[in-house]
């Protein structure tokens, strides 16, 4: 993976020379640091909701008695109020698929497909690590095999010669003769093919 990768994985908790699997070390810790603050910040919300729906009882059945006393003005705040409630849940949503699109796009430039990106980006903000690493090592092993493949692809292959043996640019029977034993097995490794050709032809 290239240092520009990792380091947009892991921002500015990049250090020089960070491996890949250093970069998820530091994954994990930033989501540990970010899950102790939100823990922290539901107990704090929870705290405030618990005495916020005691005091909210005990006014419920005040206020169904006394809403038809109401004054034009105590329901315009009251019908604010819900407003305002029902945008604070649309702000707290936005803020969710902001984060989650955010970290797609990290994990597109790691080279994920659209698919993959989304999967890991959700598990990212869900603070599910299992799915987030169980991702990022199958993206590792398709990029170890693709640069495989490729490499196996730019390999140069010799020519096959043709049975006559009379081919220039290829491998004559009589080429073959004389190569050595480390020559031959260069050519079984390189090209299977022409070396099963001329091992007939040599017998």
């Amino acid at each position: 993976m290239e240092k520009e990768d990792i380091k947009k994985l892991v921002g500015d908790d990049y250090v020089e020379d960070m491996t890949l699997e250093d970069a998820l070390v530091v994954v994990a810790k930033q989501k540990e640091d970010a899950k102790l603050a939100k823990d922290e910040a539901t107990r704090l919300v929870d705290k405030y909701k618990s005495s916020n729906d005691k005091i909210s009882s005990e006014n419920a059945e005040y206020k169904k008695q006394n809403r038809a006393t109401l004054t034009e003005a105590q329901q315009r705040d009251a019908e604010y109020k819900a407003r305002i409630d029902a945008l604070e849940a649309n702000s707290k949503a936005l803020i969710k698929d902001k984060e989650i699109q955010t970290n797609k796009n990290r994990f597109l430039t790691l080279g994920m497909d659209d698919t993959l990106a989304s999967e890991t980006a959700n598990a990212f903000v869900e603070n599910n690590t299992d799915v987030v690493f169980k991702n990022i090592a199958a993206l590792k092993d398709n990029i170890i095999n693709q640069v495989k493949s490729d490499a196996l692809k730019n390999t140069k292959r010799p020519p096959i010669a043709n049975p006559d043996g009379d081919d220039p640019k290829g491998i004559t029977i009589d080429k073959f003769k004389k190569m050595s034993i480390t020559e031959r097995t260069n050519l079984y490794k390189t090209n299977k093919e022409a070396y099963d050709i001329l091992k007939k032809q040599d017998n």
